[in-house]
């Protein structure tokens, strides 16, 4: 499952990325809304699960009218990984 966190005009809101590639989802503002992925993911699979179900029973969410943000606010921790460490290394 593909999560997206956006920015609309209205406010941040949550996504998933359905099979076909388009988004659905719901803003924080929505009762439905499951909460930001951080939280999501400290909570738990259960509520992952649950998290991705509610998101593709939300609205349809246009690409072009959406500012995309970092899924994770607040990591704990970065990892980046350089595909051409060999060659650096040989330089």
């Amino acid at each position: 499952m593909r999560f997206v966190t956006f920015m609309t005009s209205d406010g941040p809101g949550l996504a998933v990325a359905t099979n076909s590639g388009q988004l659905r989802g719901l803003p924080a503002t929505d009762a439905n809304f499951p909460g930001f992925l951080d939280d999501v993911i400290a909570a738990g699979e259960d509520r992952l699960l649950g998290a991705s179900e509610a998101l593709l029973k939300g609205n349809l969410i246009d690409r072009e009218n959406i500012d995309f943000l970092p899924p994770i606010a607040k990591p704990g921790k970065i990892i980046c990984i350089g595909l051409n460490y060999v060659d650096h290394s040989i330089e």
